[in-house]
């Protein structure tokens, strides 16, 4: 099963929690879920542009992959991580699929036909994790270089 996570900045110092999402009238919370023995949850406000779901996957790296996230895929894109239409995905300027297929024929070894959707310039991690053949949650073609923050302005 898949760990649900969320992450957010704190309103009153900017630091980033990870936990359950928390939905209040005033305002919206993450409760951390890292509990310690005799510990009460605490849960924070946080800034709600900065939230994000994980997405259940790692990159290259090992890091955990958040939707907002800015990611670099192999050399040739960078985008950011987004959930359009129930799937969590790569939203690029530009993407070159003829040079995905070519590496995804020298990673895998395989010659078969590469299947991505090829609209909108966005690639599903899905599609990346089942087309290079992953065997556990990592995909070791994206490289997380950054948080929401890089985002701005773009």
């Amino acid at each position: 099963m898949r760990e649900i996570l969320f992450r957010g900045k704190r309103v009153d110092n900017g630091e980033w929690v990870f936990g359950d999402l928390l939905h209040n009238c005033d305002c919206v919370k993450i409760r951390e879920n890292e509990m310690e023995i005799n510990r009460v949850a605490r849960s924070f406000p946080v800034l709600p542009k900065t939230i994000g779901q994980y997405t259940g996957l790692t990159d290259k790296n090992g890091t955990r992959i958040f939707e907002g996230d800015v990611v670099k895929l192999f050399d040739i894109a960078i985008g950011g991580i987004v959930c359009e239409c129930g799937a969590f995905g790569i939203n690029c300027r530009q993407i070159d699929y003829d040079y995905l297929a070519s590496e995804i024929a020298s990673v895998t070894g395989c010659d078969n036909t590469p299947m991505f959707c090829r609209n909108d310039n966005f690639v599903s991690l899905w599609e990346l994790y089942w087309n290079y053949n992953e065997e556990n949650s990592e995909i070791s073609v994206i490289e997380v270089i950054g948080n929401p923050e890089l985002l701005k302005g773009d």
